[in-house]
């Protein structure tokens, strides 16, 4: 037996790693960058003005998704959570993450069979659906 020599070393060792520079593109010539004089320089925080009662109300940004255009909606909301039980799955469901995730079995001949689930909950009409 002989050992790998260089004649005997794979193709991807044998291939240069950097292409020669005259096979290269030119690079392009960037336009001289002028840099703006900046207006003003940003104050720290310890030097800034203490803000204002209403500047702060008005400031907080919502975080919540809201149609701009939805009705206030007067109904109750739900009082018992949105579950998935096991003896209303088929048999290739699998519930993952406390139930939160539903996950269909494909080993063997699962992935022939359809995978479904029903909730304890149902909506008939609505914005509020869940996947």
């Amino acid at each position: 037996l002989k050992p790998f020599g260089r004649e005997h070393s794979p193709p991807s060792r044998r291939l240069p790693l950097v292409p020669p520079p005259d096979n290269m593109a030119p690079k392009r010539k960037s336009a001289a960058k002028t840099e703006e004089p900046k207006a003003k320089e940003p104050k720290l925080a310890a030097e800034a003005e203490p803000a204002r009662a209403d500047d702060v109300a008005t400031a907080a940004p919502d975080t919540s998704e809201k149609e701009a255009d939805a009705p206030a909606d007067k109904r109750a909301c739900m009082k018992e959570e949105v579950t998935f039980h096991a003896h209303d799955t088929t048999l290739n469901v699998v519930p993952a993450m406390g139930g939160k995730i539903l996950c269909p079995l494909t080993e063997g001949g699962l992935q022939y069979l359809v995978a479904g689930a029903r909730a304890s909950a149902g909506v008939k009409a609505g914005r509020y659906m869940y996947e």
